[in-house]
């Protein structure tokens, strides 16, 4: 067993229940009066991901406060995705152990916790809105003088125990095949793996396991009325403030695209990048993510990459982190084509977004990347293997997951009990491709 894996889903389920506990001490009996809030913060300590996948509840808040000031408590290293959404009025940065990828945040740092409990309380906020919080924000609503809290551990322990059902996902929607209606599924019959259809899960039909589904039904419950439904983020909020003199081809000398797809926005921004000039169909790969065992083989990403330019006229961008430069530069080289670039470890989030926001489709390991393509209104395909797409999934009417995996459930874990095997590689390029086609990605 994986001991590190085992204590973070202790102390996740106790955070959870403290969470809980809190809820009944303090604000048990307390119906929101939406007419007395003015100050909201939004506590979201978690991935890069996960931040994203909470835009559509996020979005919501401000739908049903539009005049409030709203903050989001973030990880640092989320920091830069926060800056895109376009809903909140201040961020607040705080290092949660459970969730730092910087190696700098402590253990049991309890100074540290109580220092952000107190600040927190000094800001004087009429509703806290905890998503994924940590022990400090635990100690915050604890000693706060908040009139209202909304907090993901009294949800989660609710539906464990009582059973009861989201009031905000139908019922058609409970599980991503088993609940679909017969029309739904007759439409799926002709994907090219068969009768492999119920591992396809589709970004708009995913279940209230699901994360963003989680905090959208956490609103649902305390009377939001739920209007959006969709991930978004915003990046020329942050290329805006950038140096006037930035401008695309500072990345990508001597290179022009355009995109084919009807909601894509003209380049205001990088005005000398020619976006106009040829109409090639732009396809974002990203090999890389944080554990090895997300990642799908390189050697079917190079195969896959030599299809899409067989059978259509596109450029290929690779990207990533500044790590996985080495891993997007063996994928170039396999595939020894110069509509074929590689962009790992050269942009910042916010030019990444820009550039998935131009482009008509992204496919990839389930990691930060794919999950920015999404709320960038780009067709996404993304592959899957120990994570649950059920649960972490892209979301969106615009995204598809592929898990091929039939005989072990998802774990979550970096390391599998059986030896050398990896159960992303189940998915093949036949798959990827067939999915592409039947759901009218290109």
């Amino acid at each position: 067993m994986n001991i590190r894996y085992s204590i973070k889903t202790i102390e996740e389920y106790i955070t959870l229940i403290l969470s809980f506990v809190i809820g009944l001490m303090r604000f048990r009996h307390k119906k929101i009066d939406f007419a007395d809030i003015s100050k909201i913060v939004i506590v979201k300590l978690d991935h890069l991901g996960d931040v994203i996948l909470s835009t559509p509840a996020i979005a919501n808040i401000r739908e049903c406060f539009p005049n409030a000031h709203i903050a989001l408590v973030v990880n640092p290293s989320s920091e830069q995705i926060a800056r895109m959404i376009p809903y909140i009025d201040e961020i607040i940065l705080y290092n949660a152990r459970f969730f730092d990828r910087s190696g700098k945040a402590r253990a049991l740092d309890i100074l540290k916790g109580i220092r952000f409990a107190k600040d927190m309380r000094q800001r004087r906020f009429d509703l806290i809105v905890d998503f994924r919080g940590s022990f400090a924000s635990l100690l915050y609503a604890l000693i706060s003088d908040s009139k209202y809290r909304l907090d993901r551990g009294s949800y989660v322990i609710k539906r464990k125990f009582r059973r009861k059902k989201s009031p905000l996902i139908p019922l058609f929607q409970r599980g991503n095949m088993r609940g679909r209606s017969l029309f739904q599924r007759e439409n799926m019959k002709g994907l090219s793996f068969g009768e492999r259809e119920k591992n396809v899960y589709k970004g708009n039909e995913l279940s209230d396991l699901h994360e963003a589904n989680v905090s959208l039904n956490i609103l649902a419950e305390a009377g939001f009325f739920i209007n959006t439904r969709e991930t978004f983020i915003d990046p020329d909020i942050v290329l805006q403030k950038m140096d006037s003199s930035f401008h695309w081809n500072d990345k990508i000398p001597n290179l022009s695209f355009s995109s084919r797809r009807e909601s894509r926005e003209k380049s205001e921004r990088f005005p000398n990048s020619g976006f106009d000039d040829i109409s090639n169909y732009i396809v974002v790969i990203h090999a890389g993510g944080p554990m090895l065992l997300k990642r799908w083989a390189s050697e079917r990403f190079v195969e896959l990459i030599k299809r899409l330019l067989q059978d259509y006229a596109v450029k290929v961008f690779l990207v990533g982190g500044k790590d996985e430069y080495e891993l997007a530069e063996s994928i170039l080289d396999g595939v020894g084509d110069d509509c074929v670039i590689n962009l790992a470890g050269k942009m910042t989030l916010a030019e990444l977004a820009y550039l998935l926001k131009q482009a008509d489709l992204f496919i990839g390991n389930d990691s930060g990347p794919m999950h920015i393509a999404s709320a960038c209104g780009t067709n996404v395909v993304g592959l899957y293997g120990p994570t649950n797409p059920e649960r972490f999934g892209p979301y969106g009417r615009n995204c598809i997951a592929l898990r091929m995996e039939d005989n072990c459930p998802p774990c979550a874990q970096d390391k599998c009990k059986f030896r050398d095997y990896r159960c992303i590689d189940r998915i093949s390029v036949d798959d990827v491709i067939g999915v592409i086609k039947v759901q009218n990605m290109t």
